[in-house]
């Protein structure tokens, strides 16, 4: 297939040969213009999907280096995007810490409630089990006992 340029080039070969005509001529640099413009922004969709694949700052920071003239609008609100989400996903890290810090945190402090409830019902237990002896033991005993032991009331 022949190029459409290359045609209408030929057609201004032939027509400067034989005396000129200026819509030819135009036509063809009219189309050579429109694909230079139609490539610059193929190459400024491609860049905004460069832009937007970044997901750190540093692969951000070079996916924004370009030539002036491929950076568009679009391509400022994709890179703004981008900021936006390594940021939220920034946030996002530092409360799922804080959530793993509060559950570890609040699980040692179960732990200690649960440890001195038992050590409360222990000692309950224990003081009803010295009043126990107490009755049946000659006087003196229990506390000769606990004393060897070296527990107090």
């Amino acid at each position: 297939m022949t190029d459409i340029v290359d045609l209408l080039s030929d057609l201004r070969e032939r027509f400067v040969f034989q005396g000129g005509s200026k819509f030819a001529l135009g036509v063809a640099d009219t189309i050579k213009g429109l694909r230079l413009e139609l490539e610059t922004e193929r190459m400024r969709l491609a860049a905004c999907g460069v832009v937007a694949l970044a997901d750190t700052p540093e692969s951000a920071a070079n996916a924004r280096t370009m030539k002036d003239e491929y950076r568009s609008d679009s391509c400022d609100a994709v890179a703004m995007r981008v900021d936006e989400c390594m940021r939220l996903r920034t946030e996002l890290a530092e409360a799922r810490d804080k959530a793993i810090r509060f559950d570890l945190d609040r699980d040692s402090i179960e732990a200690q409630e649960k440890e001195a409830i038992e050590l409360v019902e222990l000692r309950a237990q224990n003081a009803t089990l010295r009043s126990i002896l107490e009755k049946v033991m000659p006087p003196g005993m229990v506390q000769a006992i606990c004393d060897s032991k070296g527990e107090t009331r």
